[in-house]
């Protein structure tokens, strides 16, 4: 499902908006028996979870402790008709108590994170709307896992499209999702080793040239999910903007400058 919201392109070429083109070639296919999506973030309402959360030193390139993420399959909610699971999250870093609330779906074919874009329409004026014709395709949803894909090795997780007119289609955001493969991860719980889903999501920043708005400087942020069957995230890593979007379904463009790594500590999946 798709919404679309006029005039947000003045807003996203102050802040820096994100561009990515789809990858033309697949990352190395899955193959064997396409999994039950839903298997890799399960649980019922009441689960819990734990995350340790580090962040990157750039003095000593090694990641420190900061604090902790609890998160919890809390109630459901409806948005347009579609129904979520809220996610509830407590994270402390450095005891600084930041809550928040992620919403989810599942299916046997993907598991789909809900992103919040109401912002980025509300504080364009109409004039600038009816002057330079502008609208926005936004996907709704985040497709954070996509167990037909896993297959082909690659599938698009998130687009936002910028129209101006009806002459020029622009992609400003285009986050591709790459399977790498299943590897080996520790899981502190069990204190056993367990075959996870490697995942590599990619986005690119191009913020136009005020002076000529033909031109873009392209930046390019990645971050990689682990999913274990019957267990979810076990970990998650890389840019603070994509691993703030998939835990927190907002997107915050202060967060280029971070690296995270969250790793699951202790569950009670229900």
């Amino acid at each position: 499902m798709r919404r679309y919201i006029k005039g947000a392109i003045i807003i996203t070429i102050i802040f820096g908006l994100y561009y990515c083109t789809s990858e033309s070639n697949p990352s190395q296919p899955g193959g064997g028996t396409v999994p039950n999506a839903a298997n890799f973030y399960p649980g019922g309402l009441g689960t819990s979870l734990q995350y340790k959360v580090d962040t990157l030193n750039r003095n000593t390139n090694m990641y420190d402790s900061v604090g902790t993420r609890t998160s919890t399959f809390d109630r459901m909610e409806v948005i347009d008709s579609t129904q979520y699971i809220v996610q509830v999250n407590n994270t402390v870093v450095d005891t600084l108590m930041l809550p928040g609330e992620l919403r989810f779906r599942r299916t046997s074919n993907g598991i789909y994170f809900f992103i919040d874009t109401t912002g980025f329409s509300e504080v364009v004026p109409d004039s600038l709307i009816q002057q330079y014709q502008l609208t926005i395709s936004i996907d709704d949803e985040f497709n954070g896992f996509s167990s037909q894909a896993l297959s082909s090795g690659s599938w698009n997780a998130f687009k936002l499209n910028i129209s101006v007119g009806t002459l020029i289609t622009i992609s400003v955001v285009d986050v591709a999702a790459n399977y790498l493969g299943e590897e080996n991860i520790f899981i502190k719980q069990t204190r056993t080793n367990a075959k996870a889903k490697k995942i590599e999501y990619k986005i690119k920043l191009s913020i136009p040239n005020p002076n000529n708005p033909t031109q873009f400087d392209v930046q390019e942020y990645t971050a990689t999910g682990w999913y274990v069957e019957n267990i979810g995230l076990v970990r998650l890593r890389g840019n603070g903007l994509l691993v703030n979007t998939i835990t927190t379904g907002t997107i915050d463009f202060a967060d280029t400058t971070k690296s995270i790594d969250q790793t699951l500590g202790s569950y009670n999946i229900l």
